[in-house]
């Protein structure tokens, strides 16, 4: 990624992630995962559920990942997995790979606006999926512009929507405290596909299965 791609994925998914040590539950537009925990739940869980294994992300994200993965290498470990949606039946995972599936382009050629679209895409890839739901991808890249450019500030740590959502968004199973305010009404005749398992966990297991290699080697190399 370019400087000003990495800015944005930062700005989007973690926006403290140069500054907290693998957990930040106080800067406005984070949620509750960090970029540290995500790629702790993929490095050190098999079968993650809510609850105690939360306690215990946290932990690890802070006393170990943080510790022994430098941030550029976490940043890495976080891209390269990530599930973007199925393109022709076929699951899309990591940017590279994102970016010839939806626009035929190598990443580094990608106008801004492609790309940030599909960074939308990744708090919730059947939601904003760049293909079956383009209005609402676009609803989302529209509202993360102002948020690179500074002139929207989330309003609170769970404002990752930057805003008031429309309805048929939110009854797309979006988890309840992922979104602010009363939904808006918006008018589509496509009928939503519900969200309810995670894409990330379910589709990307080889992926993952390369990055926990690489991680293996760099504690290995640590020790």
């Amino acid at each position: 990624m370019s400087e000003r791609q990495t800015e944005i994925i930062i700005k989007v998914q973690d926006p403290g992630f140069y500054s907290h040590n693998g957990i930040d539950f106080s800067t406005p537009g984070n949620g509750l995962t960090t970029i540290t925990q995500a790629i702790t739940k993929k490095l050190y869980f098999n079968d993650f559920k809510p609850g105690i294994a939360k306690l215990k992300q946290s932990i690890i994200a802070k006393f170990v990942a943080d510790e022994m993965i430098s941030k550029d290498d976490q940043l890495n470990i976080f891209i390269n997995p990530m599930y973007f949606g199925d393109v022709d039946g076929s699951p899309v995972v990591g940017l590279e790979f994102t970016a010839k599936a939806y626009y035929r382009q190598t990443l580094n050629l990608l106008s801004e606006s492609q790309y940030i679209s599909l960074i939308a895409m990744l708090v919730a890839p059947n939601t904003f999926h760049l293909i079956n739901h383009p209005e609402w991808n676009a609803d989302r890249t529209n509202r993360i512009k102002p948020l690179i450019a500074s002139k929207y500030k989330p309003k609170g740590l769970m404002d990752q929507f930057y805003g008031e959502l429309p309805k048929k968004v939110i009854n797309t199973d979006l988890p309840p405290a992922s979104y602010l305010g009363k939904p808006s009404e918006i008018t589509d005749t496509k009928k939503s596909k519900p969200n309810k398992t995670n894409p990330v966990d379910a589709k990307s297991s080889a992926a993952d299965q390369h990055v926990l290699g690489d991680a293996a080697r760099r504690r290995e190399s640590r020790c």
